[in-house]
C-alpha cells in the first residue's frame, strides 16, 4: 500500500462513527436533491419508484475532487425471507467501509478518506418456495446476488435479470448526484465478496462498458472468459458460452480494458456448489446451465476448489492481455486479516486520481 494513501487516510481528520441506523429517504420533488451528504442513508424503492432500494454514502470530500466515482459494493450471503433482509445486507457492506476497524488504531471512514462515493443496491436472493414456482428443485441453483444462470433465464420478478435492474437503480443514483453538482464517472468501481465476487466478475463481463475497475474477493465458482476450453464447451456460468441464446452478448474487447484486483484465501474451504452436490450424493451433480460432463471438464481444467479456480481465472485474464493482480491471502472464506478493503480502496483511488483514469 502506498505511503501517500496511508497518509491520506491517517491524516484525513476526525471522522464520525456512524450510527447503526441509516437515514431512509422517500420521494422528493423531481427538481430537489433526494440525497444527503455525509449521511449513511437508504433510498426506498417504493418511494423512489425503482426496482431495488439502495444504500449510499456521499462524503464531503467528494466535492474536493474535480471528478469523483462510485464504489459499488455487492454483498454475498444467504437467502432473503423478506425484502428488508436484502436491504439490511446492503447496509452492512457499505457501513463496513465507513467504519473500517482493521489495520488502523481507530475506525476509519474510507469514503471520506478518498472522496469516493459508496453505493449498494439491495438485490434479493430467493427462498426455496420461490424457486419451486419456477420449476426448480434445489434452491441452491438460484442465486440472484451471484448473477447465476437462472437469474438470467428462468427467474421471475425481482430475481430476473437483476443486472439490468441494478443498472436502472444506479443510473437513477447518478442523476441524483448530478443534482448535487458532482461530476461523476458513470462507470462503477465494482467490488464484492463471496457471492458478491461472483456478481462482480460476471457483471464486468456482461456490462464492461459500465465498469471502470473490478475487485472480486473469495468466490468459489469463477466464470472463465471463454466459450470453450480443451475441446469442452464452457456454458455460463462455467464460461460465457450459450449466453447469446438468451439475447446476451459479451463484448470481450471492452472487457479487456477493465483492470482487476482479485483476492482469495488459500484456506478457503467454501466448497463450490458443483462439488458440494457431488459430496452430498456421491455422484456427479452440476449447477444450472451446464451438463455433468461440462462441469467435470471445468473442474479438471481449472481446479476443484476456489483457490485453484481463482488462480486459473487470473491466468485467463493475463492471457487476454489484461491488467490483473491476484492476492492469495493466508485466510479462509471470510478473508479476515487480509486487509482487502484498504487495498481495494488504494486500487480504486489510484485509478481515479491518475491522468489516464478517465479514459
Amino acid at each position: 500500500m502506498s505511503s501517500s494513501f496511508l497518509r491520506y487516510v491517517l491524516l484525513g481528520g476526525a471522522l464520525a462513527v456512524l450510527a447503526s441506523t441509516a437515514v431512509v429517504h422517500g420521494a422528493s420533488d423531481p427538481e430537489d436533491p433526494l440525497l444527503s451528504i455525509g449521511e449513511f442513508a437508504v433510498v426506498d424503492r417504493d418511494e423512489a419508484d425503482l426496482p431495488y432500494s439502495y444504500t449510499y454514502y456521499i462524503p464531503h470530500s467528494a466535492f474536493e475532487r474535480e471528478i469523483t466515482a462510485v464504489v459499488v459494493v455487492v454483498p454475498g450471503g444467504g437467502k432473503d425471507r423478506v425484502y428488508e433482509d436484502a436491504i439490511a445486507t446492503s447496509r452492512f457492506v457499505v457501513r463496513y467501509y465507513l467504519h473500517y476497524k482493521n489495520l488502523f488504531p481507530r475506525p476509519k471512514n474510507l469514503s471520506e478518506a478518498t472522496g469516493l462515493i459508496f453505493f449498494s443496491a439491495a438485490v434479493p436472493n430467493p427462498f426455496p418456495e420461490v424457486c419451486e414456482d419456477w420449476g426448480l428443485q434445489d434452491s441452491d441453483t438460484s442465486y440472484a446476488r451471484a448473477l447465476d444462470y437462472n437469474s438470467l433465464t428462468v427467474a421471475a420478478g425481482d430475481f430476473f435479470r437483476p443486472d439490468l435492474k441494478y443498472l436502472e437503480v444506479f443510473d437513477s443514483f447518478l442523476s441524483e448526484l448530478e443534482k448535487l453538482g458532482l461530476v461523476v464517472d458513470p462507470r462503477m468501481l465494482l467490488t464484492g465478496g463471496s457471492a458478491g465476487a461472483g456478481w462482480t466478475h460476471r457483471f464486468a463481463m456482461l456490462h464492461p462498458e459500465r465498469v471502470r475497475a473490478a475487485a472480486p474477493s473469495g468466490t468459489s465458482l469463477w466464470t472463465m472468459p471463454l466459450m470453450e476450453y480443451g475441446g469442452s464447451s464452457l456454458p455460463y456460468p462455467l464460461g460465457i458460452g450459450g449466453l447469446e441464446e438468451h439475447g446476451i452478448r459479451v463484448d470481450l474487447e471492452a472487457f479487456k480494458r477493465i483492470p482487476f484486483l482479485i483476492h482469495m484465501g488459500i484456506d478457503d474451504n467454501k466448497i463450490p456448489q458443483d462439488m458440494l452436490a457431488f459430496l452430498r450424493t456421491g455422484e456427479d451433480v452440476t449447477i444450472a446451465g451446464a451438463t455433468v460432463e461440462e462441469a467435470r471438464a471445468y473442474a479438471d481444467s481449472f481446479g476443484k476448489l476456489g483457490p485453484q479456480r481463482a488462480e486459473s481465472y487470473h491466468e485467463q485474464l493475463l492471457l487476454l492481455g489484461m491488467e490483473a493482480t491476484l492476492f492469495l491471502c493466508n485466510t479462509g472464506h471470510g478473508m479476515g486479516n487480509c486487509y482487502t478493503e484498504p487495498r481495494i480502496m488504494e486500487f480504486f483511488n489510484a485509478l481515479t486520481l491518475s491522468p489516464s483514469g478517465w479514459d
